[in-house]
């Protein structure tokens, strides 16, 4: 239940400067008053002017406050009437609000584990599972099913090595340029060889990439290449690569593609989503009117 108005750090910015400037009006005509003949009216004048000059002063404080809490908190954008709320994408497009984890068994649809977060997306919601499942109910899972969202490869490799869960978390398609363009990796030499019989090499090591490390490979010549144009744009030469735990990610992909890797992603639409479903036939698209990440959690 909050305002879609929210402020963005550059909105307070230019909120901010229009305050400045009006401030710098209002203070220029109350200097105007010297020359207003009759006192009693130069008196309401001014006190007109010095009221509006506080109300001012006072709004660029509150800016200025709620630009210090921008730096603090690492939001793009602030909810004046639920600071808590992050802006997410819905069905209605964007809004604030939060994001309802709920997990349930596979056997009796029961609601097992839920949680309130104020990340916009799921990629590090699956690690908190585990944990809570086991503290608040004594049960740990055989296996753990999730959507592409949750397909944050170096946390399910973690779960997987530190509770022996088995977890089957759909990848995200692969973005081919060309199939006629495949790249195999040479381990001896530690390089790629592109379909063309040309080269990449290595030009970065454990580079940080989004939430994990990659070696980078490049090829070096890429300028030359007839399929060039449908590889790549980038003027240095094709990039490729190559997360750190690679052969795990090989053989998680190959797991849940598998025709039983198949089956279990099946399940869980007949469980997880059954329980979304049956929510929204029952009570429809209800107003839940609470503020606050608490209010919202309870």
């Amino acid at each position: 239940n909050a305002s879609r108005d929210m402020l963005s750090e550059r909105k307070i910015l230019e909120l901010l400067k229009s305050a400045e400037e009006e401030l710098e009006r209002y203070l220029g005509q109350l200097d105007e008053q010297d020359h207003i003949e009759s006192q009693t009216d130069e008196i309401e004048s001014s006190n007109k002017y010095l009221s509006l000059i506080l109300a001012k002063e006072q709004e660029i404080s509150r800016l200025k406050a709620q630009l210090e809490e921008f730096k603090q908190i690492g939001k793009n954008h602030i909810s004046r009437t639920d600071p808590d709320s992050t802006l997410m994408k819905s069905r209605d497009g964007l809004i604030p609000g939060y994001n309802v984890q709920l997990g349930s068994d596979s056997e009796n649809k029961f609601i097992v584990y839920e949680a309130v977060t104020e990340d916009a997306n799921d990629i590090d919601q699956l690690k908190a599972v585990p944990e809570t499942l086991g503290n608040e109910l004594e049960i740990i899972p055989e296996k753990i099913v999730a959507d592409t969202g949750y397909c944050n490869l170096d946390m399910i490799e973690t779960i997987e090595e530190e509770t022996g869960i088995e977890c089957f978390i759909s990848h995200p398609k692969d973005q081919n340029i060309s199939p006629k363009i495949t790249f195999t990796y040479d381990e001896t030499n530690d390089m790629y060889v592109c379909s063309e019989g040309q080269p990449l090499t290595l030009e970065h090591r454990n580079k940080k990439s989004k939430k994990s490390y990659v070696n980078v490979y490049l090829g070096r010549n890429c300028q030359s290449c007839r399929l060039k144009q449908e590889c790549t744009r980038s003027k240095e030469g094709r990039h490729i690569s190559r997360p750190w735990n690679y052969e795990y990610r090989q053989r998680h992909k190959e797991k849940t593609e598998s025709d039983h890797g198949k089956q279990i992603s099946r399940l869980r639409k007949s469980t997880i989503e059954h329980i979304f479903g049956t929510m929204k036939t029952w009570l429809g698209k209800i107003p839940i009117l609470t503020r606050g990440v608490d209010k919202v959690i309870s």
